[in-house]
């Protein structure tokens, strides 16, 4: 760390040293640090003395335990992460700010008192490989970290697996990284995230005989490691489905042709253990397809397929539970209605409960209605109900489910008059059960492919595409518990076609969208209000984030913002090409070698890096 009377400057860059209203440029030695004094005269005293430059000078520091250490002003550092995305573990410090010194700071929320609202939207792939991006998928963690896969093809034209990440302290994406590189075609990925940031992603890839079920893990701060192979099944392998719950566990899910008709299979990831051997879900001889798993806190999984069911004419829902520890249950049966029963989602709830939509066909023209059913632990499954209210098809359910057991469904159906596609919802509440179905959108243009996400406090976000009369689009509404839904607002502004939006939220209500357009991935923020700092978080909240590592930026940072009564020295942080942000001191007299005297005032204030 840095000795008294030390100011550590990014390696290998120019600092700035504000006089007044001027910035100027200081030292521009790798490694240099930056003296603070209040006398004027040391911009002189630096030309004209070498040997004093070469005091200043120190090493990177490489405490691989920064927790343990501390600023030269006595305030703790933590290791925070990969803040600005370079791979290098990054620090925070733990300052006296005062209130209103975060307020409107990018990277910190909307400005104190602002309206929730989504941002620009974001290129997250610039690859121009063939075949082009596509069937995106999405996770987002409890801290607001996300990883988006998709299957893309690589610099050979093979479809491969492709992934970036965001992440949340510096509220920027990644560069979309390559995790595969088998010889086989790759697609149908998923994804699923822990609280720590590390992720896992599964998808279907052909070994030149069959296609089968490879996953890869991500580690926060280290990154993507070798595929897996988690099958050894003969035949194709299909519907690659993953979730992974706070603590790392991981179950996947998919369908498996047995040469006759397809079975259901599941693998289960621990941490410290690694995936396990791959499980034969069902016995039935008929065909198996579409299935979903959802995991909770406690590591127990829910299951759930569409299967044909002895004779009958028509698949139905089925369902089989994991305990963690003791292992799955008998496959169940959750529906009995008659008619064509497809495309099942599920979620669990902190407590083990767990919720099922799906659509069901009861052969009249317009005889597609969503249901749902609840699983309750201790009880088992109740009684389906319906959950839309229109005589006309409705198809293409989602589901999301909170810790507390709300829940909110989504779907597509037809108006009254059997012409124009909406967006509907329902929204189950704890205790009380299903309401009615709203419909959250009433543009003109055919809407489809929606997806929801649910916060903890019950407030959800719904996205979907949308035809504006020129092209396809993506389109968001907001869901506040105890007051309804809001405006429908489009998320981006493409003038090509935009399709299968996902979305996910972490736990401060703040969302990620992202979905494909002209062959490219993009992706979309929605800042809550609660995710804005008021004043009493940030006096009792510590941390801000410093580079006290190795950094390489492109221009030099030029300081602007709050003067706290002076401010004369900088350090600069992240890359100058967005607002990010910097710290810098107040003027005190501080000590080298014992000349100038000891110091009288110490303190930290906030300001922005501009462009």
């Amino acid at each position: 760390m840095a000795q008294s009377g030390e100011i550590p400057a990014v390696e290998g860059k120019p600092m700035s040293y504000r006089f007044a209203k001027k910035t100027r440029t200081l030292i521009k030695l790798p490694g240099a640090f930056i003296i603070r004094w209040c006398a004027r005269w040391v911009m002189l005293t630096l030309m004209l003395s070498p040997l004093l430059v070469a005091t200043l000078r120190a090493s990177t520091l490489l405490d691989p335990q920064p927790e343990n250490s501390s600023t030269l002003f006595g305030y703790s550092i933590a290791d925070v992460g990969d803040v600005d995305c370079d791979d290098v573990p990054d620090l925070a410090v733990e300052a006296p700010f005062q209130d209103g010194d975060f307020a409107g700071v990018p990277g910190f929320g909307p400005p104190q008192n602002a309206a929730p609202q989504w941002g620009t939207a974001t290129l997250i792939e610039t690859n121009s490989f063939k075949p082009p991006a596509n069937l995106c998928k999405l996770a987002v963690n409890q801290n607001g970290d996300a990883m988006a896969v998709w299957q893309q093809g690589d610099s050979s034209g093979v479809s491969s697996i492709w992934a970036n990440r965001y992440n949340a302290a510096s509220g920027r994406w990644r560069t979309a990284t390559l995790i595969e590189s088998n010889a086989g075609k790759a697609f149908l990925p998923h994804v699923g995230m822990d609280d720590n940031g590390n992720a896992i992603a599964v998808w279907v890839q052909n070994d030149g005989t069959y296609d089968s079920m490879w996953a890869n893990r991500y580690v926060a701060g280290q990154g993507w490691g070798t595929p897996e192979l988690i099958e050894t099944n003969t035949g194709d392998a299909d519907f690659a489905r993953v979730a992974v719950n706070g603590n790392g566990v991981a179950v996947a899910l998919w369908k498996q042709s047995n040469g006759v008709n397809h079975d259901i299979w599941s693998n289960i990831y621990v941490p410290g253990q690694g995936w396990g051997t791959a499980t034969l879900m069902e016995a039935n001889p008929n065909d198996g397809s579409e299935p979903w798993v959802a995991v909770d806190k406690n590591g127990n999984a829910m299951a759930v397929w569409r299967q044909y069911n002895g004779g009958e004419p028509d698949p139905s829902i089925w369902a089989r539970r994991y305990v963690a520890g003791q292992g799955w249950s008998t496959p169940t049966l959750i529906e009995s209605n008659p008619g064509f029963a497809s495309f099942p989602h599920v979620g669990f709830d902190d407590s083990g409960n767990a919720m099922v939509v799906w659509y069901q066909a009861f052969g009249a023209p317009n005889g597609r209605h969503i249901w749902a059913n609840r699983y309750v632990v201790g009880t088992g499954w109740r009684t389906p109900t319906r959950i839309d209210s229109s005589d006309r098809n409705g198809q293409g359910p989602a589901l999301a489910v909170n810790g507390n057991g709300n829940a909110v469904a989504v779907w597509h159906q037809w108006d009254d008059a059997g012409v124009a596609i909406s967006i509907w919802a329902n929204e189950y509440v704890a205790g009380q059960g299903w309401g009615t179905a709203t419909l959250i959108e009433t543009d003109s243009g055919a809407a489809d492919n929606p997806d929801v996400a649910i916060d903890s406090g019950g407030n959800a976000i719904a996205v979907w595409r949308q035809f504006d009369g020129t092209a396809d689009s993506i389109y968001a509404n907001r869901y506040l518990a105890g007051q309804g839904w809001g405006t429908p607002t489009p998320i981006e502004t493409g003038i090509n076609g935009a399709d299968i939006p996902r979305v996910a939220i972490d736990g401060n209500g703040n969302a990620i969208a992202i979905w494909q357009q002209k062959g490219s991935i993009w992706a979309n923020r929605f800042a809550s209000a609660s995710s804005a700092l008021t004043p009493t978080e940030v006096s009792t909240t510590a941390g801000f984030f410093i580079r006290l590592q190795r950094l390489q930026h492109p221009a030099d940072a030029i300081v602007q913002g709050e003067n706290h009564g002076g401010i004369d020295a900088a350090i600069g942080i992240g890359d100058v090409s967005d607002p990010i942000h910097v710290l810098l001191w107040r003027p005190v007299v501080r000590a080298v070698h014992g000349i100038l005297g000891k110091v009288k005032e110490e303190r930290l204030c906030l300001v922005t890096v501009n462009e």
